[in-house]
């Protein structure tokens, strides 16, 4: 009788209460039921009603988590599985970083290139909100990048547990929260530097490189046309690690990439100033666009816009 109660109850449900199901094995189901009808009748907020914590962070679907968590997610036992779980995530993160840096030289060598040739005195004027908003666009794609940098290190650091000798993650169904928790294993700390050294440092050197470049050749546009050309292939290179994840990474690989689950944050402090945090990254973005411009830009090429030219195309 209580468990047809209990369908019932599942089904008129909303997802929202989809959470208090089903109970662990061995446990009375009474409470639950009781849980439902609460739920039914007085209705709670999406945060509470989901059970989820203010924060979580989610290992990115790319070839840096890939790297970061495979080892640790499956247990292999011959040479032939190291490399197929594994050994394969390595060879094509060494092929991201070719494909990137040989990206950023040949458009570093490229727009020098561009710098020594004489300007036609005919050529075309640049549109200010145009130019304004592929590098605005470009800016925030890389930061965006370096903000994932930072999310991978604090993942890395203070989510996943530190331990004498790097262990398989062991993790544990939570019926009562319907999600997945992490009750074992983890990183030794030598493991945890290795990760700062050879993925996370140069993930952050490429996104630099890249914002200096995508500066110099985006300001070195020709025509009109050429600033959204430019942009999309600035974009395209950030965005290589999640191409060569979807298109080379074995699809099991891909599975059990989407099977991890996210991992819960701390408690957020100072709650209150997040907002000014966000607006600020905001302002930080349009000045950098516009320090850049002022400090390497050549103005009296095709009377080109000037940095309060590109202010009042955003505003």
């Amino acid at each position: 009788m209580v468990r047809a109660q209990m369908r019932d109850l599942r089904r008129s449900m909303t997802g929202a209460s989809r959470t208090n199901f089903p109970p662990p094995p061995g446990e009375d189901p009474a409470p639950f039921v009781a849980a439902l009808e609460t739920d039914a009748a007085e209705g709670v907020c999406l945060h509470q009603a989901s059970g989820t914590p203010r924060f979580q962070y989610t290992v990115p679907q790319s070839l840096y988590g890939t790297v970061l968590f495979m080892p640790v997610l499956v247990h292999e036992s011959t040479l032939t599985e190291r490399i197929r779980w594994h050994g394969l995530s390595y060879f094509w993160m060494c092929v991201n970083y070719i494909s990137q840096t040989a990206f950023l030289f040949g458009i570093h060598h490229f727009t020098k290139a561009l710098h020594e040739i004489e300007a036609d005195p005919e050529c075309e004027q640049l549109q200010p909100w145009l130019l304004a908003s592929a590098l605005f666009a470009c800016t925030v794609a890389v930061l965006t990048d370096v903000q994932e940098t930072y999310d991978l290190s604090y993942l890395v650091n203070k989510c996943v547990p530190t331990v004498p000798e790097t262990s398989m993650l062991l993790f544990k169904r939570n019926y009562r929260e319907n999600k997945v928790d992490l009750v074992g294993g983890g990183f030794s700390a030598r493991r945890k530097t290795a990760i700062h050294i050879f993925v996370l440092f140069p993930k952050f050197l490429l996104a630099a490189g890249l914002l200096y470049v995508s500066f110099k050749f985006l300001v070195k546009s020709e025509e009109n046309m050429d600033i959204i050309l430019n942009a999309t292939a600035l974009v395209f290179v950030i965005e290589t690690p999640e191409s060569l994840f979807a298109f080379f990474s074995l699809p099991e690989v891909r599975t059990i990439m989407s099977a991890l689950p996210d991992f819960d944050a701390s408690e957020s402090k100072r709650m209150v100033l997040r907002p000014l945090y966000q607006l600020s990254k905001f302002i930080a973005a349009i000045a950098l666009v516009i320090g850049v411009v002022e400090w390497d830009y050549d103005f009296e090429q095709c009377t080109r816009p000037r940095p309060r030219q590109l202010l009042a195309a955003w505003f």
